[in-house]
């Protein structure tokens, strides 16, 4: 069996994120942010890699799985997270190598978290990465945290 667990860092500090990823047995941190800065400097793509690093887990990051920028601030401006699934399912459907490599990193660490900012997985894109993961390969077992 091979474990994904779905989380997002919003509103948590990186000792508590840290905390529950060694909890977890987490052995890789897969960041499908399209840009992965943040206001909160330690989530930031080199200070999280560095950190994760010290923790002996692993760090990806898969720019492409990104929700576009032009459709995240649709999303922003609108509210719309039907129109924002839509076009980012669109989006997302012309990245299958993309997936193909995402889904065999899952495999190999066995136990992986996807990351993005969103506490809430089912407002996050990371949503329909993940949807799009089990249809490529159906013993991966997701678990939002």
């Amino acid at each position: 069996m091979t474990n994904l667990y779905l989380i997002g860092y919003e509103g948590e500090s990186l000792k508590s994120f840290l905390n529950r990823l060694k909890c977890l047995k987490i052995k890789a941190v897969v960041d499908v942010r399209e840009i992965p800065l943040s206001h909160k400097n330690s989530f930031s793509k080199e200070n999280l890699k560095k950190s994760l690093d010290k923790q002996g887990i692993r760090y990806y990051h898969f720019q492409e799985l990104g929700s576009p920028t032009k459709i995240r601030k649709e999303l922003h401006l609108t509210g719309d997270y039907l129109t924002f699934f839509k076009k980012y399912r669109k989006y997302i459907g012309e990245k299958k190598s993309s997936l193909n490599k995402l889904v065999e990193i899952i495999i190999e660490e066995k136990t992986s978290a996807l990351l993005c900012y969103e506490r809430e997985y089912e407002l996050c894109h990371r949503s329909i990465v993940t949807d799009e993961i089990i249809n490529l390969n159906s013993q991966i077992v997701p678990t939002p945290i």
